[in-house]
């Protein structure tokens, strides 16, 4: 592939899609397994935090960002009791790219749509169509030839951090990327697998990890030994996290999850303007810090929390 198909996709996915940083690397990982318009994404959160080495809640947040501006679609779905999520872009329109939704300018700089009647005129704005779907076509290869190198190159520096002889050759890596994705593999198969490896001693540790890597037996060992962790979406502000963890958004306690009046308080904490909540939290953090020295001064201290909550229509 050469560097301009890379220039390509970078500079559309900036320029026109105005991303940058985390957002653009994420948003170019989906692009790529999206492009049958058919597949989407469907790893693990660690893939992509480990790809684009960032922290699970930030990648999170990233994926809500590009949710919220439409560049992603997200499809949540039941499987063996489980909620798992599947990212992919949104379809383009039949013949065209994602720059296609915009109206094709002619030669005579109108719109196609616009231009003069009659036969030449009709024939010259047919050959613009063609010109342009060939063009939109070439752009939408160049695209997918580009992300789907960045995620192999990914790969490459994976392979290398682990082991410096896990060295292969390019048709791996490809079919590498295609089975991890249909298997929903994340990034510690690579580790785990290399730890399997190194248990046996092979002669070679590159042509045994090589053997076993597509091996269906070993994907089952992975997921035995590494069940997926169970999420389920925050009750306060929707946030997906770990079923046993507390809510890295709002803060709401896992404890409390099933209490029904303390949930329905943080809900309406939530949502309070920014200034109000801030001025409810540091009344409520002055009333903490000075607790009741002794059981007399108890029924003080509840009436004056009672009476902050009501201020503040807790």
């Amino acid at each position: 592939m050469k560097d301009t198909n890379y220039i390509t996709i970078q500079g559309w996915m900036v320029n026109q899609l105005k991303l940058s940083g985390n957002e653009l690397l994420v948003y170019a990982i989906i692009y790529g397994f999206s492009q049958d318009e058919e597949s989407a994404f469907k790893g693990a959160m660690s893939y992509l935090a480990a790809s684009v080495n960032a922290s699970k809640r930030a990648v999170f947040d990233v994926l809500n960002r590009l949710v919220k501006k439409g560049l992603i679609v997200k499809e949540e779905f039941i499987k063996n009791g489980q909620k798992y999520c599947d990212y992919r872009t949104p379809p383009r329109p039949k013949g065209g790219s994602a720059e296609s939704a915009y109206p094709m300018q002619n030669l005579h700089g109108g719109y196609a749509d616009s231009a003069p009647g009659g036969e030449n005129s009709a024939h010259h704005n047919s050959s613009n169509i063609k010109k342009d779907t060939a063009a939109a076509d070439q752009a939408r290869t160049e695209k997918t030839e580009a992300a789907t190198a960045a995620e192999i190159s990914l790969l490459k520096q994976t392979f290398r951090r682990l082991d410096s002889a896990l060295i292969f050759d390019e048709a791996f890596y490809g079919k590498a990327r295609a089975f991890m994705s249909k298997h929903r593999l994340d990034p510690g198969y690579l580790s785990w697998l290399h730890e399997c490896c190194a248990r046996k001693k092979p002669r070679s540790i590159a042509g045994f990890y090589f053997k076993i890597f597509f091996e269906p037996r070993f994907v089952e060992l992975y997921r035995e030994a590494n069940p997926p962790e169970q999420t389920l979406a925050c009750p306060v502000c929707g946030t997906e996290h770990g079923a046993c963890k507390n809510c890295a958004a709002c803060g709401l306690d896992a404890a409390l999850r099933n209490d029904e009046e303390h949930v329905e308080n943080a809900r309406k904490l939530y949502r309070m303007p920014p200034p109000r909540r801030a001025a409810y939290e540091a009344e409520f953090a002055a009333l903490s810090n000075h607790p009741p020295a002794k059981d007399a001064d108890l029924k003080e201290y509840f009436r004056r929390l009672k009476a902050l909550r009501q201020k503040y229509g807790l």
